[in-house]
């Protein structure tokens, strides 16, 4: 990928909004004319070139008023989804999309968009580029979407490949690369440390739990944030078995950890000046003979009793622990990522994440963050007069909350009673946003970028 032109590309691809549709002339305008290309987001039509020498194309980019980030990087994704092997392209998209989300972030998004995640050994030219500040944005993006694809492959990994054992073996391997600090907490270092919700989920499995930290230490650091994914490497329900429908890609219960340790894996080639602790629970979630049992009561690593009252509403309880780890630190700001409900999902719908919190500025910033960064969040209301759902006779809480609505406040005000007292916090819960169900679906890589525009603009302060 280069700044401007290849010189003598295979296709030249002109990135067209629905405003600058009926303006269109010469072989633009018959080719619109006789393909029925409207502009569209994401509409195509192509031509040999008048000389023959290479191939002329539309692409829509929509309407100019809701051009934003995502949407470039989307059509972006689908002009690198087009064509054969070994073929050059030469763009404009992010010269046109410039004017209206600004350059550096249409530059972004489309270096991000275009990246060859098949190795076809495509070579592209970014028309309408170049100069230092350009190239900048070009390596960013290069990081950005190289931790998003990790993320992904992460995800879609076959659950008997990627375990909790496995998954911390990938941590070591990127903290080793990245001169990251790692701790690996296994089942009897968990249990000495009084992490019992972490294993009470994990200990269903023949491969038990993990609690992964990884820690970012540059020198100088400017503030402390504190991640926590949700990683729960297969999700079968436990002793409450999902049924065979809702089991089929469960492996996708570790987006959350995924998302944390892809981010992590660029960090310090960012150049992040903000230090980061992530911690990422890590279980599969197995009815086997040591399965966790409805009405067992454990004790979590703040001294918290949860009783489980249902087995598969585990990822709060292996979250508990990660979230009282580290707000031990007193981190400036606690995120944490899980793919926690589907009413989110009832809520948002597919393509949204929630976001709820403790702290209007924490939730502020991670919003902030993702619309910058193209992933589309929406704050949700922690509403404490839902509190009283998770009560428990046996225990301080319970994982269930007995109601069958607003389900994704009740967890997240579950989560709350693990963070610290005045630690700020945010909850992204992201099963719609993380995961394509169908043959030609999988994991997105949702949070990925959030979590890197989200660390750099804190480092900025």
């Amino acid at each position: 990928m280069v700044l401007g032109s290849l010189g003598t590309p295979d296709f030249v691809v002109h990135g067209i909004t629905l405003e600058q549709r009926p303006a269109l002339t010469g072989w633009q305008a018959r080719l619109a004319a006789v393909d029925g290309f409207d502009a569209q987001l994401g509409s195509y039509s192509s031509t040999l070139s008048s000389d023959g020498s290479h191939v002329d194309a539309l692409v829509g980019l929509g309407s100019l008023d809701l051009l934003d980030v995502e949407r470039v990087r989307i059509v972006a994704s689908s002009i690198a989804g087009r064509g054969a092997a070994g073929i050059t392209i030469d763009t404009d998209l992010a010269a046109v999309a410039g004017p209206a989300i600004g350059r550096a972030h249409a530059l972004g998004a489309v270096a991000e968009g275009l990246r060859d995640r098949l190795g076809r050994g495509r070579a592209y030219g970014l028309v309408g580029s170049g100069g230092d500040e350009d190239v900048k944005v070009l390596d960013r993006a290069a990081l950005v979407a190289e931790a998003a694809e990790l993320g992904r492959r992460l995800v879609d990994a076959p659950p008997n490949v990627i375990n909790p054992l496995t998954l911390a073996e990938v941590a070591s391997t990127i903290a080793a690369r990245e001169g990251l600090d790692i701790e690996i907490i296994g089942p009897d270092q968990l249990e000495a440390e009084s992490m019992g919700g972490l294993l009470a989920i994990g200990k269903g499995s023949d491969v038990g739990p993990r609690l992964v930290g990884l820690h970012h230490r540059p020198r100088g650091a400017r503030g402390h944030v504190a991640l926590v994914g949700k990683g729960i490497t297969f999700d079968s329900g436990g002793l409450s078995l999902k049924d065979p429908e809702g089991i089929v890609d469960m492996k996708l219960d570790m987006a959350g950890a995924a998302a944390v340790l892809a981010a992590m894996s660029v960090l310090p080639r960012l150049g992040v000046g903000v230090a980061v602790s992530a911690w990422l629970p890590l279980a599969e979630n197995m009815p086997g003979a040591s399965a966790a049992r409805v009405g067992d009561v454990v004790t979590t690593r703040n001294g918290t009793t949860i009783e489980i009252r249902n087995t598969d509403f585990e990822g709060r309880v292996v979250m508990a622990d990660a979230l009282a780890r580290a707000s031990e630190d007193r981190p400036d700001l606690l995120v944490d990522l899980a793919t926690l409900t589907h009413a989110c999902t009832i809520a948002l719908g597919d393509d949204i994440a929630g976001v709820l919190g403790n702290d209007a500025a924490a939730v502020g910033t991670v919003v902030a963050a993702a619309d910058l960064a193209g992933e589309a969040v929406w704050e949700l209301p922690l509403a404490r007069r839902y509190s009283g759902r998770l009560s428990s006779t046996v225990a301080d809480v319970s994982n269930h909350p007995g109601n069958a609505t607003g389900r994704a406040i009740t967890a997240a005000l579950f989560l709350e009673r693990f963070v610290g007292e005045g630690v700020p916090w945010a909850h992204l819960d992201l099963v719609g946003p993380a995961w394509r169900p169908g043959p030609d679906g999988g994991a997105t890589g949702f949070g990925v970028r959030t979590l890197l525009r989200l660390l750099e603009d804190v480092a900025l302060g």
